[in-house]
């Protein structure tokens, strides 16, 4: 599950919709119960990986100091200058929809 938030005007994501990074368990359920997989990815409950935002220049150098204290980074997509969150899949942009949880929302 990813949860991600648009506060800032003119920024977004285009996140890359990666097969690869997506377990095979998560896929198989995905498969028998008619669920499209990007409801499971995107709106499935928990978040299970830290996302951040950094700048491509400094990717290869990130990169290389996770990889030396035994951790791995995913490159997932891109910040946009567009208030939306697009999911990139087969080369089509789709926006993609909250139906989760709001964590900053104020209750009145």
């Amino acid at each position: 599950m990813m949860d991600l938030m648009v506060s800032t005007p003119n920024i977004g994501f285009e996140i890359e919709l990666n097969d690869d990074l997506i377990e095979e368990e998560a896929k198989s359920y995905a498969e028998e119960f008619n669920i499209p997989i990007e409801n499971l990815v995107f709106n499935g409950g928990e978040e299970f990986i830290h996302l951040f935002a950094i700048d491509p220049k400094n990717y290869d150098p990130a990169q290389e100091a996770v990889k030396s204290v035994g951790g791995t980074l995913f490159k997932i997509g891109k910040v946009i200058s567009e208030n939306n969150i697009f999911i990139v899949k087969d080369n089509k942009k789709i926006q993609l929809k909250g139906y989760g949880f709001e964590h900053f929302v104020k209750k009145v």
